[in-house]
């Protein structure tokens, strides 16, 4: 978790740290971000995202921990956090065997929630994501 809020705090500030990013993914492709809520796994994925590092395997791994945990822990901005991640890489994943990938995980859990209470700037940003990676959901 204190990892999370590290590489958060340098992506939010504006710091590159190459160095700390490298470390960092090592770190959490070998544990496979082990003990990692859905908070924290989403701003991950946000905080390399949004600075532009190497995020092929970090996503995989982000993307593992999602289909291992489901996405009801997630919370709105988590969802958003996770999916504006997802498309500012133009990261595609695996899809499972019914052809769903964790865009349509995340499209299948929005549909559950009430779309009409989620803020606009939410809303556009999710709409951006599905576009962006020519995803049908958005």
């Amino acid at each position: 978790q204190k990892v999370s809020s590290i590489v958060c705090s340098f992506a939010q500030a504006g710091h590159d740290a190459p160095q700390l990013f490298e470390m960092v993914q090592e770190v959490l492709v070998e544990r496979a971000m082990s003990g990692f809520n859905p908070a924290n796994t989403a701003s991950v994925a946000w905080a390399f995202a949004a600075r532009g590092h190497d995020t092929e395997e970090v996503l995989s791994v982000v993307e593992e921990r999602v289909w291992q945990q489901g996405l009801v822990g997630f919370g709105e901005v988590h969802l958003v956090l996770l999916c504006w991640a997802l498309a500012a890489s133009k990261y595609r994943g695996p899809s499972d065997s019914q052809g769903r990938d964790t865009l349509s995980m995340v499209e299948i859990e929005l549909r559950k929630r009430r779309l009409k209470d989620m803020p606009d700037s939410h809303l556009a940003t999710l709409t951006w994501a599905f576009d962006r990676l020519g995803h049908p959901g958005g």
